[in-house]
């Protein structure tokens, strides 16, 4: 597979041809993504998501995806809204916001709360939920095999909103966007 072949395949908005514009604070994985796009047409911003202006013009641009659990990375509710508010500045009309998330409203009980991640020879991944109120912490549990036998374990934790999708909706609207379809993927459209 030639390396334009492997970055189509991670970046399937800009192989369908959409001029793509990553916004995210982390040097490094803007690093990784110029190192892995290859010649499609994505550029980057090294910027918080919750202040894309003046960074991102008004009306700029028809297509806003929000994948993974960004949104329930966010500190609190009202920086969920005032995302959703700065993607709507930014969106042309009838432009089109994709949010996709986890559902960690409703609480999992004893053993479902581990969460096997991914695992191969060298390392084992898994996640632990406790929840706290509005959040969820999430501790991430990496186990690693030593080269002379035997396995190192690294814990790491944080928080995540628990964001019900009938509250994120009805904030979208107050947003000013229309809500095109939900459930495991919400799509909101700018009129």
């Amino acid at each position: 597979m030639s390396a334009r072949d492997r970055a189509s395949s991670r970046f399937p908005l800009a192989q369908l041809g959409y001029v793509v514009t990553a916004v995210d604070l982390s040097a490094k994985l803007l690093e990784e993504l110029a190192r892995n796009r290859g010649d499609l047409p994505i550029e980057s911003v090294r910027k918080d998501i919750l202040e894309l202006s003046p960074s991102l013009p008004s009306s700029a641009f028809g297509v806003a995806v929000c994948m993974g659990d960004t949104l329930t990375h966010l500190a609190s509710f009202g920086d969920v809204q005032r995302l959703l508010r700065e993607v709507h500045r930014v969106l042309r009309s009838g432009g089109t916001f994709v949010i996709a998330m986890r559902d960690y409203t409703q609480e999992l009980r004893g053993d479902a709360r581990f969460i096997p991640v991914r695992a191969d020879e060298q390392t084992i991944f898994s996640c632990f939920l406790e929840y706290e109120g509005d959040h969820v912490r999430v501790y991430d549990v990496i186990h690693s095999r030593r080269d002379e036998g035997g396995w190192d374990m690294r814990v790491s934790s944080y928080k995540k909103l628990r964001i019900a999708t009938d509250w994120l909706e009805k904030r979208a609207r107050e947003a000013g966007f229309e809500v095109v379809s939900s459930g495991g993927v919400l799509v909101l459209r700018r009129p």
